[in-house]
């Protein structure tokens, strides 16, 4: 069966996702952080999936899984965390970034901007079952906020 099948036989859309880089999140410091926004090739969305990378990975790292989302029919933000990739600004010995600004500040820029760009999130009722790819990193946040460890920062 050739990948084309596989995807017809899935339900996956014939064209390719659309993607849209030069995006910028402005985290409540002002800090500008480059985005990228996955749409799906029928242009609307069933839901919104948010992509936080992990530790010094860059956005770009995640567009092959963004894709395959966004075929899916989901529009998918993937982002770099501040002093990383496009998000850097000067050289990386200048950048004073700590852990807990990329869990603070950056991650929920990027939570704002996805529930933004949900048209319908009426509340946080059944996040989880509705939109499971925003949740975890909402109650990873939320964890390290109240100081439960190992999320403690």
């Amino acid at each position: 069966m050739t990948s084309t099948t596989f995807d017809s036989v899935r339900g996956a859309q014939a064209q390719p996702p659309f993607r849209h880089d030069g995006h910028a999140l402005v985290a409540e410091d002002g800090r500008r952080l480059a985005a990228s926004w996955f749409e799906p090739p029928s242009g609307e969305a069933r839901a919104v999936a948010l992509v936080s990378p992990a530790t010094g990975v860059p956005r770009g790292f995640y567009a092959a899984f963004a894709q395959w989302l966004a075929a899916r029919g989901y529009a998918v933000l993937t982002y770099d965390y501040r002093g990383i990739a496009g998000s850097r600004e000067g050289t990386l010995r200048r950048e004073r970034a700590t852990m807990r600004d990329w869990a603070v500040l950056d991650m929920s820029a990027a939570m704002a901007a996805a529930e933004t760009r949900r048209e319908d999130f009426e509340n946080y009722r059944g996040l989880g079952w509705r939109m499971p790819l925003l949740a975890v990193p909402m109650a990873i946040f939320m964890f390290s906020l109240t100081g439960v460890p190992p999320l403690a920062g």
